[in-house]
Parts: structure tokens; C-alpha cells; sequence
């Protein structure tokens, strides 16, 4: 059954209720997760512009298939440092080649599908990273406010604030993206459109800020992806 779905199905669909498990039945389907449970990742400090060789993540697709990115979901577990009150954005780019230089903690990479053997062709790279200069077909294909100060309290992040960003879904970011918020942990979701990361293409995010401080941000991390 499944080798005939494969065979006339060739593209990406929904066909359970969105939740993919088609695709995760046919050894499609992956996630990158913090290596240790319950311990965060420490981002890149003083990123205070859209800088593209400072990002905080980075996807590169080194296999012969299409990815196709369907979540990435952080949670905050140390928080960095903000020299005033601001706002933090993240800028979603995809690129040709491998972006990625040094530097970050690479992740767990899994296939969800506990009867195959099946490995991913890409590998996933977060926190402190150094990356090379965006190439001349660089797209900005996502850029997302995550949340907002206007308190004269000098930071926006609380622990265990938890971002997820959705591709291909239709539904709007959550209004406490961008609440004045710095005692209660904010739990929002953002819908981007569909992207598809191509054989040796980069899938980068940097998160920045106009008065980042001295030290970044120290997340878990839970990316997932289709391969097709």
C-alpha cells in the first residue's frame, strides 16, 4: 500500500487531518531536537541589526531530495540580556549552498518513523553560529515579530516563553507575539507560507534586535521537516 501511494503520490499533501501521518508512515518524516532534554542552546550575543552572517539557525539540505519545512518551536530556558526595552525579530531567508560556517550546536536528527532505516540528507546547526554572506539569490521569505517591551525594565524575554513558526499554515500570529509582557512566559505561534529548501540550498533564521546585549538567548529547540 505504501509503495503504490509513493509511486502516484509523488507530491507533499495532507491527506489526515494535517497531521501527515501519510508521510511519516513512508519514512518522510524528521525532526532535529536539542541534544539533551531540558537543556537550551545559547544564541549569539549583540545582534543588534539584520546581520545574515550571525544567524541563530541553519538548515542545509545536502541529499537529493526537496525539503519541505513544516515547524520550528524554541523555548526559552536562560534568558539573554537587552540593554533597553525593544523588539525581537526573527527574518526567515533561504539560500543557495551551504550558509552554514561554525560555531552552534548541531542537532539530534531523527527519522519519525520507528520501522526504517531511512537517514535525512540535511543537517541543522543552532545557538552561537558564524555564516558565510548571503549569496546574490538570497530570499527573505518570513519575517516575524516575537515579542515587544514598552516597560522601562531593560528586557523582553521571560522564561519558558515558547515560539512556534508554521509553514504552510493559514492561521495568524497569536496578539501576545508582540505584548508587553516580562513576568508571564508568552506561548504564540506564527503561520508562514509553504517553502521548499532544494538539494544543496540553505534554510536560515536570524533573530535580532536593536539593543541586544552581551549575551544571546539559551533555547530548546524542536525542528521538523519532510523529504520528497
Amino acid at each position: 500500500m505504501a509503495a503504490s501511494f509513493a509511486a502516484t503520490r509523488p507530491k507533499i499533501s495532507n491527506l489526515g487531518g494535517h497531521r501527515d501521518t501519510v508521510q511519516a508512515d513512508l519514512g518522510n518524516y524528521f525532526t532535529a531536537r536539542t541534544p539533551t532534554s531540558g537543556t537550551g542552546i545559547i544564541g549569539g550575543a549583540s545582534v543588534t541589526a539584520f546581520t545574515e552572517t550571525t544567524p541563530i539557525f541553519v538548515m542545509y539540505n545536502a541529499g537529493p531530495y526537496n525539503v519541505f519545512p513544516m515547524s520550528l518551536r524554541t523555548h526559552l530556558t536562560v534568558i539573554g540580556t537587552n540593554a533597553t526595552p525593544t523588539i525581537d525579530y526573527w527574518t526567515v531567508t533561504t539560500d543557495v549552498g551551504n550558509r552554514y560556517t561554525s560555531g552552534g550546536t548541531a542537532l539530534t536528527i531523527q527519522n519519525l518513523n520507528s520501522n526504517t532505516q531511512r537517514t535525512s540528507g540535511g543537517f541543522v546547526v543552532v545557538g552561537g553560529i558564524t555564516a558565510l554572506a548571503a549569496t546574490p539569490k538570497r530570499r527573505i521569505v518570513g519575517h516575524i515579530t516575537t515579542k515587544a517591551d514598552d516597560e522601562a525594565d531593560g528586557g523582553i524575554e521571560v522564561v519558558h516563553d515558547t515560539h512556534t513558526i508554521s509553514w504552510g499554515d493559514t492561521f495568524t500570529s497569536s496578539d501576545h507575539s508582540t505584548r508587553a509582557n516580562t513576568t508571564t512566559p508568552c506561548y504564540t505561534g506564527f503561520g508562514l507560507p509553504p517553502v521548499v529548501i532544494a538539494p544543496n540550498c540553505s534554510l536560515v533564521i536570524v533573530r535580532w534586535s536593536s539593543a541586544q546585549g552581551a549575551t544571546g538567548p539559551t533555547m530548546e529547540y524542536l525542528f521538523s521537516w519532510m523529504e520528497r
